[in-house]
């Protein structure tokens, strides 16, 4: 669902058309991310060659000149039923603009 919301919002806001082929491609990437961070850390420690390699390649990337880069996420504490958030904001040089909790 993400990669299909960037593809919308790629498309009504900077005019830019991803294939079908870019947008299968970037959700299959992000589920594969949220599945090895859903590994308990005893599995973690045993990960395939294959898996320390593109997680080694998983990198911040700047946003494009003249843009901010928003990254977010999240906890749930199913004990105690709170949830934290949290966010940062980006400049195209990577440097710091905003945080919040």
């Amino acid at each position: 669902m993400w990669s299909i919301w960037q593809q919308r919002s790629k498309r009504v806001w900077d005019n830019v058309r991803d294939t079908h082929t870019q947008v299968v491609t970037r959700g299959s990437e992000l589920l594969l991310n949220w599945q090895l961070t859903q590994k308990p850390a005893n599995e973690a420690n045993i990960r395939s060659g294959a898996d320390r390699k593109l997680q080694a390649a998983i990198r911040w990337k700047k946003p494009d000149l003249n843009c901010f880069k928003c990254n977010i996420d999240a906890s749930f504490d199913v004990v105690h039923h709170r949830v934290g958030i949290g966010m940062c904001i980006k400049d195209d040089m990577g440097s710091y603009v905003l945080a919040k909790t």
